[in-house]
């Protein structure tokens, strides 16, 4: 994975010099769902030598990473950033529980990363999930008011900011 890394590192340096001076950028992003696949390890090293580089590279700005539901338990998880998010991604309609309930399952979630940052000294984002994860993961997508139920219960639980993922293809638009 090291080598990897370090092959690519001269265009991640390249592209960090590029954005870091804009007016618009606020944070990168060093970590997606580490806490998943099969292969955690060698993401949480991902994360440890991008957010090295990225404090070398420009030390004013935080450093993001996505877990998905569950940050498991240990420093060694939230070390290496500055911000710590979860996607939950409810599911309305499916009978899954708290995912299914927009407003119990945003308030139980947000409580619990909510506990994490300050445990470990974080800053709280939230991943929400807008309109619908896949047909597969529910039949319908979440409605306006389920989508304002969310942000407006993360933002109440401690969170600093919202951060959205758009999964568009050319024949969505």
């Amino acid at each position: 994975a090291r080598a990897n890394y370090e092959k690519d590192l001269p265009l991640f340096q390249e592209r960090v010099n590029v954005v870091k001076n804009h007016r618009n950028l606020f944070m990168y992003f060093t970590g997606h769902e580490s806490n998943l696949g099969t292969n955690p390890e060698i993401r949480m090293k991902l994360m440890e030598w991008s957010w090295k580089d990225l404090q070398e590279l420009d030390p004013y700005r935080p450093k993001l990473a996505v877990y998905s539901k569950h940050i498991p338990a240990g420093d060694e998880w939230t070390r290496w950033v500055d911000v710590l998010s979860d996607d939950i991604y409810i599911r309305p309609w499916t009978g899954a529980g708290l995912l299914s309930q927009p407003g119990l399952g945003s308030a139980y979630y947000a409580h619990k990363i909510r506990q994490r940052c300050e445990q470990d000294g974080k800053i709280m984002f939230m991943v929400p999930l807008a309109g619908q994860h896949s047909i597969g993961k529910g039949p319908i997508g979440n409605s306006n008011q389920e989508m304002l139920c969310q942000n407006y219960t993360f933002l109440i639980y401690g969170a600093k900011g919202l951060l959205f993922f758009a999964n568009t293809t050319v024949t969505s638009y």
